[in-house]
């Protein structure tokens, strides 16, 4: 009969007292237990009420992507254009990549005898020549370095960019057809019968090797934003160039670059028009018009006269209207813009800046507190950055373009008809490029520092002239050039800088007794 009540009292929720003691006490061991193992966690692995929105669940980038890669885009494209600090990120890694010439091929072939000249002069003319307007790029449109700069500003604002390689055009029998991610079929993904599985429009092998690219069509019209055709097409990866700069092993799409940023500079850019429609406000209005409580409800005004004809001023800079009858004049008293706004704005760019890897005074282009140590420390760890970008840039695009247009040129181009195939592998090993260079923040110390290098054998004029963004067989071949003029024209012959110095610090040893006189000097 007791555990008959017992359990209806259980029904009916009604416990014993040491029932509710028990289950206090079961409660209290769990929540000890719970604390016990948080203790026990690692510090940004506990879940408490300040990190309630932080997202605990870490799945790999191809997740991500797959969902709201579309949307990232899309913002990231309209920054590109619309937002001042992503279109001044963009220029600043054009400059700073490409800089005004490109990157350059210099070919360094070399025999037993040295460099060959006549070769690498060869085919560096070839490739320039294929370089040009309406021979390397399909539509005709284009130069190579146009191609360069298009394919970064995808990469950059879309996550990547893609080459298709048209055999049997143009004059050296291939031309580029550049492609942005929305002819890629993003949507499509199956498992196919050998292991295989296409993901984001990638087919990928079982160990994550690219064998082809599922495309929502190759002309104009898989721009098309309203195109609904599910006849995909499928180019093997060996005619296509993928150009992205990934964060996550086995990523399939890369990420616009500006991602973490694009947030914190749509609101510095929305706050900036705020405080400037704010400040605008506040020069041009005088005051507002505000009804008596005590008096009849003015006429209604039309633009220019009131209702019986009469004209009246309209609100211009700094003056003040007459008022119709029944109206009074309230002074718009702002205390905006003040001297919080130019700092929070830098706060956000110096934010922003963090995100991007750039350095506060290159992105705001605020050199305002920046002195040479500060400028050189900050530019210096920028630059590294940008090299690094330089080696990922010409490795992923500018040298399998070369590799790609040299397999074809020399069986195309009549200008390479004196070179042997054979060494294509040859001629693909010693392609050298030349890459942007920035001016030394002191150039005297720089040529300085160069010169002691040389003097001490550690290094080379030609490398000397590399860092300098020049070619050294260019420099030669015009030292000669310039020399051959000056005899021509029977004017006295340049010193060498070599024999000069050394002549110059004869003289030296001479005024000081250092060496007696030959009386040659």
């Amino acid at each position: 009969m007791a555990s008959l009540l017992t359990k209806l009292a259980n029904r009916l929720g009604l416990h014993t007292e040491a029932q509710a003691r028990g289950r206090e006490l079961t409660a209290g061991r769990r929540v000890a237990a719970i604390a016990n193992a948080q203790q026990r966690s690692l510090l940004s692995a506990l879940t408490t009420n300040d990190v309630a929105s932080w997202q605990p669940d870490g799945q790999h980038i191809n997740v991500e992507t797959e969902a709201g890669l579309s949307t990232v885009i899309a913002r990231s494209r309209d920054a590109a254009r619309n937002n001042p600090f992503a279109r001044r990120f963009i220029g600043m890694v054009r400059r700073n990549l490409l800089g005004p010439h490109g990157v350059r091929l210099q070919m360094r072939l070399r025999t037993e005898a040295g460099l060959k000249a006549g070769v690498n002069e060869t085919l560096e003319s070839a490739y320039l020549a294929w370089g040009r307007k309406g021979a390397c790029d399909v539509t005709g449109r284009y130069t190579r370095a146009d191609l360069d700069r298009l394919a970064l500003r995808h990469c950059i604002v879309d996550g990547c960019a893609f080459a298709r390689f048209l055999p049997g055009r143009g004059p050296h029998g291939v031309q580029v057809q550049l492609l942005p991610v929305d002819v890629l079929a993003r949507t499509h993904r199956a498992d196919l019968a050998d292991g295989a599985r296409i993901r984001q429009g990638v087919e990928i092998d079982a160990f994550g090797a690219v064998r082809a690219y599922w495309l929502r069509g190759t002309d104009a019209a898989a721009l098309d934003a309203f195109a609904t055709s599910r006849n995909f097409i499928r180019v093997p990866a060996g005619e296509m160039l993928h150009l992205q700069l990934p964060d996550e092993v086995l990523q399939l799409l890369g990420v616009p670059w500006m991602q973490a940023a694009l947030k914190p500079m749509h609101q510095a850019a929305d706050f900036a028009s705020s405080g400037l429609n704010k400040a605008r406000e506040s020069a041009k209005r005088g005051g507002f018009f505000e009804t008596h409580p005590d008096a009849a409800p003015p006429p209604p005004m039309e633009d220019g006269k009131d209702v019986d004809g009469t004209q009246f001023q309209t609100l211009q800079d700094g003056t003040w209207d007459m008022l119709p009858h029944g109206l009074k004049a309230t002074p718009f008293e702002s205390d905006y813009p003040n001297i919080e706004y130019g700092q929070f704005i830098r706060d956000c760019l110096r934010n922003i800046a963090s995100a991007l890897e750039v350095s506060y005074i290159s992105l705001g282009n605020d050199l305002s507190d920046v002195n040479y140590s500060s400028g050189q420390l900050g530019l210096g760890d920028e630059r590294t950055l940008w090299l690094e970008l330089q080696q990922w840039f010409v490795a992923h695009w500018t040298q399998p373009i070369f590799e790609r247009w040299l397999s074809y040129a020399l069986v195309a181009a009549p200008e390479l008809s004196g070179l042997s195939f054979a060494r294509i592998d040859a001629y693909k090993a010693a392609a050298r490029w030349q890459l942007h260079v920035w001016q030394p923040l002191d150039p005297l110390k720089t040529i300085e520092a160069q010169r002691s290098r040389l003097e001490e054998g550690i290094t080379s004029p030609q490398r000397v002239m590399a860092e300098n963004g020049d070619d050294p067989d260019e420099v030669l071949a015009e030292r000669q050039e310039w020399a051959a003029k000056v005899k021509a024209a029977g004017l006295a012959e340049p010193v060498d800088p070599a024999t000069a110095a050394a002549s110059k610090a004869r003289r030296l040893q001479l005024i000081t007794g250092a060496l007696p006189a030959t009386g040659t000097e």
